[in-house]
């Protein structure tokens, strides 16, 4: 399990990395981040066999070896308070600058490869709190008033844009041809994983939501404000199991 534990002041040197061992909690290895405060989780890319660790804090993205946390790269591309968080997709690290710049860094560099692994970047459709969503070809965000925008993951070109009428501060999720938005007032709504804008269905669950959905044996989980929701028809088998 990695902890970011990015924190306080960057002068106050508290930051750091941690891998810790799922069995025990043991802590595999730990390194110190010369960072303040963040509020980007981390995330993993698989790289020519090896697992890198993407990271988000002040003005920089930075790449960790996964198995003993030594850097690899970093770009210099961030800007402001970093909420979102980094994806890995069709080969690209998407790293948002919130409200600014999408960014899409090709992970085989190594020390700063800002001037020489950026492969495209956008200024349309940034999300100042929500994360990136892929499907490995298109690339959607979301902006917390309710905007979403989706991009060809191959140049960054937006390919449309949709305006859901709800605030949004929830990342999407993405399951099969289906992306799944999630209004801070309680509306779910579902549209295609499309090249066009289509929106397949709403409804409202009559609290806020705030967190993403996860997705486990035909069942979408949701975490409202006051609630824990599966919406959908688990297989029987998983019912049987359940029961016994």
């Amino acid at each position: 399990m990695i902890v970011q534990f990015d924190q306080g002041e960057t002068d106050q040197n508290i930051s750091r990395l941690l891998a810790l061992e799922g069995a025990s909690g043991r802590v595999a290895w730990e390194k110190p981040r010369a960072f303040g405060a963040s509020w980007a989780s981390p995330a993993i890319a698989e790289v020519a066999g090896k697992p890198q660790i993407l990271t988000l804090a002040g003005e920089w993205a930075v790449a960790y070896l996964a198995t003993d946390g030594s850097e690899l790269w970093r770009a210099g591309v961030l800007h402001g308070e970093i909420a979102p968080s980094p994806i890995f997709a069709g080969g690209y690290a998407l790293i948002p600058s919130p409200a600014d710049t999408l960014y899409a860094v090709r992970p085989e560099g190594s020390g700063d490869v800002t001037k020489t692994h950026v492969a495209w970047k956008t200024d349309e459709g940034i999300p100042d709190i929500t994360s990136p969503v892929s499907n490995g070809e298109l690339a959607f965000t979301v902006l917390s008033h309710g905007i979403v925008t989706c991009h060809d993951l191959r140049d960054g070109a937006p390919l449309w844009e949709h305006e859901c009428d709800v605030d949004i501060n929830a990342t999407p999720a993405i399951a099969g041809d289906r992306l799944y938005l999630l209004g801070t007032k309680g509306t779910v709504i579902v549209m295609a994983v499309a090249r066009e804008a289509r929106e397949l269905a709403r409804f409202d669950l009559g609290e806020g939501m705030f967190a993403s959905p996860a997705f486990a044996h035909g069942v979408m989980v949701i975490r409202t404000v006051k609630s824990l929701i599966g919406v959908g028809n688990p297989p029987a088998a998983t019912l049987e199991a359940k029961r016994s």
